[in-house]
């Protein structure tokens, strides 16, 4: 199967509940997953955080969230991406994160650093 990628920002409530359903059953063993899925679902709502979702061929298969720092304006988060294992090489991951450095140069800040498990290697899940 070819694969057709697109890759659609936070806009709508549909594209927000696409995320939310790819997110919730992947809590990777951390710690309050649930509650920080409904969290980062206020804070998209309410604008605090951004990001988009990549699919293929109608499917969500990856995504990435990102905010400005609270405290360090001139710094830019990158909270959450995730890409399914079987399209860990497709260059989906690369593409949203240059998607959020993108969007922390629009927002002024001078580096952008992301949160990651310390037994992940690389993007994404299994």
């Amino acid at each position: 199967m070819t694969s057709d990628f697109h890759f659609i920002p936070f806009e709508d409530r549909k594209t927000l509940d696409k995320l939310i359903n790819f997110l919730r059953p992947q809590g990777l063993n951390y710690q309050n997953w649930e509650t920080w899925v409904e969290k980062a679902f206020y804070e998209i709502l309410t604008g605090c955080k951004q990001g988009m979702i990549a699919e293929s061929n109608g499917i969500v298969i990856g995504n990435a969230i990102s905010q400005p720092h609270k405290e360090l304006g001139w710094i830019y988060e990158g909270k959450n991406l995730r890409i399914l294992g079987s399209f860990r090489d497709s260059g989906c991951a690369t593409f949203l994160e240059k998607q959020v450095e993108k969007r922390a140069r629009e927002h002024g800040a001078k580096a952008v650093i992301w949160d990651y498990r310390s037994d992940k290697k690389g993007f994404g899940i299994s």
